[in-house]
């Protein structure tokens, strides 16, 4: 008898134990798929994050805190991370490594995922020598660029195997591409002082602008043709469609004495009552509109955004924002000003700092992004999303909009003019630069693979995840 209930009660026992440890079992499990996980530190049990990066390359190396885990795609997602904040370090051979310390919140995901890796040895190419400047067209296929007899033009194609094609004329002084490269106006000095169009495709055809150079003020190609050329003579501003035989001037508005065009409006001044006065209309010169209630006794510099819908001025290095038809000054001793494409951002340099001013819900802020001991001589947007490119002490250095990850890529010699354009097709981005030689200027290309380009879609894929550390 005792025997059986003994028996009995170490079963009850067992069941007991066994239920309990289902329980908890259980509850464990549902706990870790929940995203549970004990944190040694807290000494408590937290609820974890995700880290999800991805970089313009392939077949590299992450490391959280030293942990190191690999993808062989562009993309990775790290699960079940503690809350807290990581010191995370993208690294692949050949290229400069991304570093930056990253907060994972619990029930959150972290992204960084613009990530760009630049080669510590960039691909650099010589496009042209013995040259004096050159001019990029607006759409960045081309550029033209002018040697040091400044007797020859030259288009030279920026992909591709296009042969380049040369203008030949005399005493060039300056000289202005179109949107395409295929057109540009030269402005030649004495003793011919004329203003003549040629034309790339048929470099032997040759036309006069109908204009006396000295009385010729800005001139400027319309941004949405290749034909329209639009310059202010004797205070008025006109316009010549250069695809018409004879060149004509077509009168847009009197009384300019400074204009900008974008996005199919010309933001000018006009004078009024001995004053300056800022309008915007339509590239036929109707629909006139007052955009600024007060009129000024100088006019400035207009910088429209890419949309029309802001626009800041720049008088004797101060910036100012245009709001409801006041100004609003931003700041001082301002040397450079850059929209984003969007329009929502400005970047904005002094002599040693660059800066970052942006719209949200209409509503203006800005930010200090860092602070140079050198002085910047250019400042721009480098076409891969969250990073800046600059000219320092004759070094072109990369920085994220953050301020971090600051890396010098190539010197120059003149022109920190940096020309950047993205081809999708091959997927590369270009740098412009100028360096000097004895007998004129070296104009190179520096070459930036970009496999896995960064736009509103990626190219399809699995996303790679750590194995050991899923749900």
């Amino acid at each position: 008898m005792k025997s059986k209930k003994r028996k009995l009660f170490k079963r009850i026992i067992s069941y007991f134990i066994l239920t309990i440890f289902f329980v908890i079992s259980a509850v464990v499990i549902i706990l870790w798929g929940l995203g549970y996980r004990w944190d040694y530190h807290r000494g408590t049990l937290s609820k974890t994050g995700i880290l999800s990066i991805e970089v313009n390359q392939d077949n590299f190396n992450l490391f959280i805190d030293g942990r190191r885990y690999f993808s062989d795609s562009h993309q990775i997602i790290v699960k079940n991370l503690l809350p807290g904040d990581y010191t995370v370090k993208v690294e692949k051979e050949n290229f400069h490594p991304w570093i930056k310390t990253l907060t994972i919140e619990p029930q959150k995901i972290t992204r960084e995922e613009s990530i760009f890796l630049f080669p510590q040895k960039p691909r650099i190419e010589t496009l042209d020598s013995k040259l004096v400047d050159y001019r990029i067209a607006k759409e960045g296929l081309s550029l033209i660029t002018l040697d040091k007899t400044r007797r020859l033009l030259k288009q030279i194609k920026l992909f591709g195997q296009q042969p380049t094609k040369i203008i030949e004329s005399e005493a060039i002084e300056d000289f202005y591409p179109n949107k395409d490269g295929t057109k540009v106006v030269i402005r030649q000095g004495a003793p011919f002082s004329k203003l003549l169009l040629f034309n790339f495709e048929n470099p032997e055809e040759t036309n006069e602008l109908p204009l006396e150079i000295d009385k010729i003020g800005k001139l400027e190609w319309s941004q949405d043709d290749n034909k329209n050329l639009f310059l202010i003579s004797e205070g008025n501003l006109y316009r010549i469609d250069t695809s018409n035989r004879p060149l004509t001037l077509d009168l847009i508005l009197p009384s300019v004495n400074d204009f900008t065009i974008a996005a199919k409006r010309i933001f000018y001044w006009t004078k009024e009552n001995n004053r300056f006065v800022l309008k915007q209309s339509n590239l036929e010169g109707e629909s006139e509109e007052k955009i600024l209630d007060v009129a000024q006794d100088t006019p400035s510099q207009i910088i429209p955004s890419p949309d029309n819908a802001k626009v800041l001025l720049n008088r004797n290095n101060n910036l100012y924002l245009l709001e409801n038809k006041n100004l609003k000054k931003i700041a001082e001793g301002v040397k450079g000003v850059k929209w984003s494409s969007q329009s929502r951002e400005f970047l904005y340099h002094t002599d040693c700092e660059i800066n970052l001013g942006k719209f949200i819900d209409n509503q203006f802020s800005q930010k200090l992004v860092n602070r140079f001991s050198q002085k910047i001589d250019y400042l721009d947007w480098f076409p891969y999303p969250g990073y800046l490119i600059l000219g320092s002490e004759n070094k072109i250095k990369v920085i994220e909009k953050d301020g971090q990850n600051l890396l010098e890529l190539s010197s120059y010699s003149r022109k920190p003019e940096i020309s950047i354009k993205r081809n999708f097709i091959e997927s590369q981005i270009i740098v412009l630069f100028l360096k000097g030689a004895k007998d004129g200027f070296i104009l190179q290309k520096m070459i930036l693979d970009n496999p896995y380009r960064k736009m509103s879609f990626y190219r399809p894929g699995k996303i790679p995840f750590s194995k050991d550390l899923l749900f």
